[in-house]
């Protein structure tokens, strides 16, 4: 929780002291005069209920156990054969991280009474948050696989009487101090069990409510007069038995079975979140999975009522891989309607981060695993964890058939609390989905807390969570029903038996608690949305928010870890590449398309793209297992890649000359590498190839950059520097523009604090600009020439790190700025950015996202804009008025920041939790000023694909295909080719195309091949409608920043 909320909920805790000061007061005056004595009767009730809980055990068996060390590779092969087994004797500490043991006991269970159970106990007696960095363990009784082990999940149930052999591969886990760890069989009366359930949730409830009002006096009256049946003279006797039989009855007589409760009801969706890696890495993840889910099957064992969902087919996945039998029982629960499988995505993953076409594989390969291997449809967008919202999510959503979203993380802003819990979420482009945030949040009215801000996903389901679901709900006039996902997670863990026996009582409808019942996600939204769109009508008004859910926290997720943001971009960049070019290769000289090696690579950039790894909030070991992962996926893309260049170059007719493919989807001016230097190229086709004959021993496009006393200029600007290598001038000689105001200077760096009060390599503390220091000491200068570009090598000195930028200027054709910048930071606790003020006046900057871009304020108006201060952009930022504008584009960062007139990039986090080198290795980047006529329509966008994605070359053969070449090309320079790629059906090539300028556009999308039929398509490549060709075309009309798939025959 964020220092903002904390301040809130301290003065909020200091109107609670005064209400605790007050009810004690009140009490003593109710005592002193009998007119009231409620707080007599909670106390009998609390020494009840711990009297019922202690006569729970009847009998406890200790268990003699032997262990020894072991690895997660055998967790499935029982180590019946070892013999360095040693006895694990008092006092029974576990000392070391991340270690694996295997636990063994022979044990009988006597001959049980008539409502006797029999518990099998692994207890840490450690208290915090389940199955994150707590230990963990696989259980196995007389050979077969039973259930997970963790610190809210101890107690087993057993078959009863007989002979048992325990195993239990047990994990340590990170916990970082030793760990007590007992084993027991603990013989339990039924009969107490209940009793204490029926006593102790009421008891739970009556603590909710406020003092004097009738539901706390109806309800202290009926359980007192219950406590009062019940006679602890002489337990285990006939006599107890009866009177615990009888207060039972009672209780649901006079109080369970009495209306009068609470109108609302909390619809509880059992879940366990698993993060695919966070504090434990990949490995881990898989033991997670089978240690959760094997103990849902066990507690659906036990509960007929109960209900379970879970998304990311991901680590369904994974299950099948590692422990295919437990794969089968879940699908056989899937299958009779108990175990719920939603979620629509592939995993989890970030939404700022990922590109357009990474959202529509998360959601297509999600998609496409349920119904393969289930037979079930995903009918919504589960996202409770994850940082923050695209504005273009809900297109994407609509067009993969996908019309409802879950939340719970906007609940987490330091500064706003997010006006609704129930909504039509509307797109960039005019989509609309339903959307709907949990609200699960502490509560404690009778103290003055009726809610947080704060909610949760993954909260145990008692009284207090049902009631704070209810409070913190905002939309009460919409919907007298609410949804809560119960269940330990984060680490897996989920439901536990305790939830589940409170949830039967709760189901009741307590007098001031909300009624719960168990539901499945999608039937719970159906009673929503029902609720929420009969009372729109009626109402006649709607909740509703345009744009992207900008998450105010964690921002400095866009920067942290910088390596695997640099990953992600060119990961992203050769899948596309790689399909691309191998439509091309088997359209014009019959290479086979490598789908399969495609689908497994796209498959690595999405289990990367998962909300701890890709915003750099995981540790060490997951950044170790993605570099791998990463190589790999460049090895692989970088043959498909080289393989098809050479195919379609050996069949151009251009013996002797050179090949320049052109990725992007513009046709464009590029440069190429030759002979070792930089040459520009012009009108490359897009989406194709064009043959060149280059004098490489000469300047392609003549000598016009001029180098000076720091001093650079050409055709288009000059640059003058000052000593520390920031650039003190900068003028547009085309439009007679002065770019840097008076007094200023670009591309100066400046260190901030970065100090976060908590959640460190996530947070960007506001407060972090309070306290900068601009790096102003002198730079070296060094003149560089390569080819067709001139410029300066700078290199900045700063504590003991290092800023090496290439600033280049370049001949005709080229009109960016470029700064190839490496950056060495040896600094803990201080973030890095570089920082343009522009002299231009404009209220909002543009920011490059997902298939568009939105507007953002530059002023600080009202809280949201303030809040608003680190926004995530892919490959540019634009800030622009009325004629005239000033582009940043970037070939690898994602945090950016306006204020007023001044733009920044952040360049490095430093952060040191939970990991501590997140900032050691910073890959190479680019990054480029772009001035412009007009506004960001205006060649920025298809300057920032080419920066991206620069051209490349091959040799040219003596073939047959023409010398120029594009596979796809549009009429139209606001409509933007995406993707090419072979469809999934195997049958036809699909491309998807968005509308990039904000406008609405009748375009002509032509194909360097023959066309016979066309369809459009949802994002999932299902046909819609089936379009008209004409000369290897297809017209479209689109709708601003509209995304269009359509699929070729």
């Amino acid at each position: 929780m964020s220092a903002f909320v904390k301040a809130l909920d301290n003065q909020q805790a200091i109107e609670n002291n005064v209400l605790v000061w007050y009810n004690y007061f009140t009490t003593i005056l109710y005592r002193s005069f009998g007119i009231m004595i409620t707080p007599n009767i909670e106390e009998k009730l609390s020494t009840v209920c711990s009297k019922l809980n202690a006569l729970q055990q009847v009998a406890k068996i200790d268990l003699d156990v032997v262990y020894t060390p072991c690895d997660a590779e055998c967790r499935h092969t029982l180590p019946v054969k070892r013999t360095d087994w040693q006895p694990f004797v008092h006092p029974y500490y576990l000392f070391e991280q991340n270690k694996y043991y295997w636990f063994r006991a022979k044990f009988t269970v006597p001959k049980l009474q008539a409502h006797q159970k029999a518990y099998l106990c692994v207890e840490t007696f450690i208290g915090g948050v389940a199955s994150t960095i707590r230990p963990q363990g696989l259980l196995y009784l007389n050979g077969k696989e039973v259930c997970g082990i963790d610190i809210k999940h101890t107690d087993v149930l057993l078959d009863g009487a007989g002979e048992y052999e325990m195993y239990l591969h047990f994990y340590t886990h990170v916990f970082g101090t030793g760990f007590p760890l007992y084993f027991s069989v603990k013989i339990r009366d039924e009969r107490i069990t209940q009793a204490y359930y029926d006593f102790n949730v009421p008891f739970s409830a009556v603590k909710l409510l406020n003092l004097r009002t009738n539901e706390l006096t109806r309800s202290l009256t009926v359980l007192e007069k219950a406590t009062n049946i019940v006679d602890f003279r002489n337990p285990y006797s006939e006599e107890f038995y009866v009177s615990v039989e009888q207060a039972c009855d009672y209780l649901k007589r006079e109080y369970y079975g009495v209306s009068g409760g609470s109108f609302n009801t909390a619809l509880c969706v059992g879940h366990t979140h698993i993060d695919v890696a966070w504090l434990w890495n990949l490995e881990q993840t898989r033991q997670k999975v089978e240690r959760s889910f094997s103990t849902v099957l066990k507690l659906m064992d036990e509960y007929p009522e109960y209900r379970f969902m879970m998304s990311q087919p991901q680590l369904f996945a994974y299950l099948k891989q590692t422990d295919s039998e437990l794969f089968t029982r879940v699908k056989q629960r899937i299958q009779e309607g108990r175990w719920e499988v939603d979620g629509a995505m592939w995993l989890e993953a970030d939404t700022n981060l990922t590109c357009g076409e990474s959202l529509v594989r998360q959601m297509m390969y999600g998609q496409r695993f349920f119904p393969d291997e289930f037979g079930i449809d995903c009918t919504c967008v589960w996202l409770p964890d994850v940082f923050g919202y695209s504005g273009q999510l809900p297109q994407i959503m609509a067009k993969s058939g996908i019309k409802r979203f879950v939340t719970a993380k906007i609940g987490w802003n330091d500064t706003d609390r997010f006006p609704y819990d129930v909504f039509d979420w509307y797109g960039i482009d005019g989509s609309k989905v339903f959307a709907y945030l949990l609200s699960t949040s502490d509560t404690d009215p009778r103290n003055g807390v009726y809610d947080r801000t704060y909610t949760s996903y993954c909260e145990p389901l008692t009284a207090k969570s049902a009631l704070g679901t209810w409070n913190r709900f905002q939309q009460k006039d919409f919907t007298d029903s609410v949804i809560m996902s119960y269940g330990y997670g984060d680490g897996g863990g989920g439901p536990t038996r305790e939830d589940l026996e409170r949830q039967r009582r709760l189901s009741c409808g307590l007098l001031g608690i909300p009624k719960t019942k168990i539901s499945s996600l999608h039937e719970a939204l159906d009673v929503v949305e029902s609720n929420f769109r009969r009372s729109c009508e009626e109402l006649r008004r709607v909740p509703k928010w345009h744009g992207e859910l900008y998450f105010e926290f964690h921002r400095g997720t866009l920067t942290s870890v910088p390596r695997v943001k640099k990953n992600n971009r060119m990961a992203e960049i050769a899948l596309i590449n790689a399909e691309q070019l191998s439509v091309m290769a088997n359209k014009l000289c019959g290479v086979l398309y490598p789908a399969e090696q495609i689908e497994r690579n796209w498959k690595v950039a999405l289990l990367n793209q998962f909300h701890d790894i890709l915003p750099g909030s995981a540790v060490e070991a997951v950044y170790a297992d993605s570099d791998k992962q990463y190589a790999e996926l460049f090895a692989e893309t970088g043959k498909i890649t080289k393989n098809a260049l050479q195919s379609i170059a050996e069949n151009v007719d251009a013996e002797g000359k050179t090949v320049v493919f052109n990725n992007t989807p513009f046709t464009a001016n590029g440069t190429v590498t030759l002979n070792g230097k930089t040459h520009i190229v012009r009108d490359i086709s897009a989406h194709g190839y064009n043959v060149i004959d280059i004098d490489c021993s000469d300047r392609s496009c003549g000598d016009k950059v001029q180098v000076g006393d720091k001093m650079l200029q050409n055709s288009y600007y000059v640059l003058t520097f000052s000593n520390d290598g920031s650039v003190v001038n900068l003028l547009d000689k085309r439009n007679n523009r002065q770019i840097v105001p008076d007094g200023q200077q670009l591309n100066q760096f400046v260190a901030y604090d970065d100090m976060p009060f908590e959640y460190d390599n996530w947070e960007m503390a506001p407060y972090h600009k309070q306290k900068s220091r601009t790096l102003s000491e002198n730079a070296t200068f060094a003149p560089i020439d390569d080819g067709d570009r001139k410029g300066f090598e700078i290199v900045k000195k700063y504590g003991n790190s290092t800023i090496t930028q290439r600033v280049w200027l370049y001949n005709d054709g080229i009109e960016r700025i470029d700064f190839d910048t490496d950056v060495v930071w040896r600094e803990k606790g201080q973030l890095l950015k570089v920082r343009f003020p522009l002299d231009v006046v404009c209220d909002n900057a543009r920011y490059d996202i997902q298939f568009g871009s939105v507007l953002r304020s530059t002023h600080d108006n009202t809280s949201w804009d303030s809040a608003r201060f680190e926004s995530v952009a892919h490959k540019w930022v634009d800030m622009s008025e009325g004629g005239y504008g000033v582009a940043l584009l970037n070939n690898g960062k994602y945090g950016f920041g306006t204020e007023y007139n001044v733009l920044t990039m952040t360049i490095v986090k430093s952060g040191s939790f939970p990991y501590d080198g997140a900032s050691d290795v910073v890959p190479s980047f680019t990054y480029s000023l772009l001035p412009h006529a007009k506004d960001y329509t205006n060649g920025v966008v298809s300057a920032a694909y080419v920066l991206n994605n620069p051209f490349t070359v091959a040799k040219g053969g003596s073939g047959q295909l023409p010398q120029n070449f594009s596979l796809v090309s549009t009429n139209d320079g606001g409509l933007v080719c995406e993707t090419v790629k072979k469809a999934e059906c195997g049958k036809g090539t699909v491309v998807r195309v968005y509308e990039a300028n904000g406008a609405r556009h009748n375009a002509t999308i032509t194909f360097g091949v023959p066309v016979d039929k066309a369809f459009l398509c949802d994002l999932n490549e299902k046909e819609i409608q089936q379009l008209t060709t004409q000369n290897n075309g297809v017209n479209i009309t689109i709708k601003p920043f509209e995304i269009l798939t359509i699929k070729v025959l």
